[in-house]
């Protein structure tokens, strides 16, 4: 059974991408993508804020280990969950007498298998895997990316007695392609050395704290957009992490790594996009359940092929 991962674009076609071999942390398909379009389309599938909230939180994962943070369920085969985070996330391995690496979704955790983490080239993404009966969601990507595109983050902040789920709005500030492009406001906490190298070319004003790295941006449509991962600036000594109050604008203008990157950089691995014709009618209609058989997949298929 292959993995899937959907993309869905209005006006493009949907992509989806086989990422994962089964034994080894590498794999090598054959396919093609066609180049999506950098401006923002003229006509967009906006969801209702509750609607998009809804599907943001069933495929928003809460990471807990060595470090802490967020991911987003992108992909699964079988009864194996691939979920997209951001490496730092999940960077140091833990320790022979420390705790494993968990995911948690609403009640439920299950543990991550270190040596089967994927840390993406020199990007700071990394898929994750978790195994379950549960049929869960899987978010869809997409590449549609520009300044002044309403966005939406969801993660969860690293409270000290519970974690709390974050889910706010904002809009993209600022999308690079090059240092040069760098406004000279973020200079003093931007390092063009090693931040844009990490992927990290977007900037937007949704608000985020400890605990939010690894969560996904969604666009208006439910899609994912970028993985947050670098604060605008260091906030975090102002804000108390044990009464977890309301984030305020003072914790807004923040980086993250675009989609475009993380799959530009899977297809320079040797795993590349596969496309196919075969659009889903929309994806408001996710769904959780406690069906133990595996359940059937929604929109395009694409079966990786054999070695």
């Amino acid at each position: 059974m292959p993995l899937l991962i959907m993309m869905f674009s209005i006006q493009q076609k949907l992509l989806i991408l086989s990422i994962i071999t089964v034994f080894s942390l590498s794999g090598c398909l054959k396919g093609n993508n066609d180049e999506t379009n950098s401006q923002p389309s003229n006509v967009e599938t906006n969801m209702k804020p509750t609607s998009l909230e809804n599907i943001a939180q069933q495929t928003t994962v809460n990471i807990s280990g060595k470090g802490s943070g967020s991911g987003v369920i992108i992909g699964k085969r079988g009864n194996t969950y691939y979920v997209l985070t951001a490496k730092h996330v999940v960077g140091i391995p833990p320790g022979e007498l420390e705790d494993e690496y968990l995911i948690k979704i609403g009640q439920k955790e299950y543990t991550i298998d270190y040596n089967r983490v994927k840390k993406i080239s020199k990007l700071d993404v990394a898929i994750v895997e978790f195994s379950s009966r549960k049929n869960y969601p899987v978010a869809s990507l997409s590449k549609n990316l520009y300044p002044e595109q309403t966005v939406f983050i969801s993660g969860w902040i690293d409270c000290l007695n519970q974690e709390r789920y974050e889910f706010n709005r904002g809009k993209i500030l600022t999308t690079l392609s090059s240092t040069s492009e760098l406004p000279a406001s973020d200079a003093k906490t931007y390092d063009k050395d090693i931040d844009f190298k990490e992927g990290y070319r977007v900037k937007y004003t949704n608000r985020t704290i400890r605990g939010l790295s690894g969560s996904p941006v969604f666009d208006q449509a439910g899609n994912v957009v970028a993985i947050h991962g670098k604060p605008g600036e260091d906030r975090e000594f102002q804000y108390n992490f044990e009464d977890c109050p309301p984030l305020n604008d003072s914790y807004s203008n923040n980086w993250g790594i675009p989609v475009n990157q993380f799959l530009d950089s899977i297809q320079n691995s040797g795993i590349t996009l596969q496309e196919t014709t075969n659009y889903p009618k929309g994806n408001n209609s996710v769904k959780s359940t406690d069906e133990k058989s595996e359940p059937e997949s929604s929109g395009g298929i694409f079966l990786r092929p054999e070695p």
